[in-house]
Parts: C-alpha cells; structure tokens; sequence
C-alpha cells in the first residue's frame, strides 16, 4: 500500500475511535482501544480460522 493509503485508513480508524494515537518524538504508534478489541476479536478469530481451513 502506499502511504497516503495507509494514512486514509488511520484516519478512519481514528475517527471511528477504533484506534488510539501516541507520538514520541515524530513517530506515532497505534493501538487498539480496549472496547475496539472487544469488538474486533471475533472478527480476527474467524478470518484466522478462515485461513488455517484454506492451508
């Protein structure tokens, strides 16, 4: 993906309040927000599972 990509897909993620920012210095980390984990582990759950009955 190209980086202007990937910093629309932030953006959204952001605004959806699905991830939450932390700069140091001029690099920012992200990381889920807890109540965003709860939602999206089911989601993760069935694409890893999805993936393991393609192997």
């Amino acid at each position: 993906m190209t980086i202007p990509a990937v910093s629309q897909h932030l953006r959204k993620l952001k605004d959806a309040q699905l991830i939450q920012p932390r700069k140091v210095g001029q690099t920012v980390f992200y990381s889920l927000q807890q109540e965003a984990s709860m939602i999206l582990h089911p989601v993760f759950s069935q694409i890893a599972t999805s993936k393991l009955e393609m192997v």
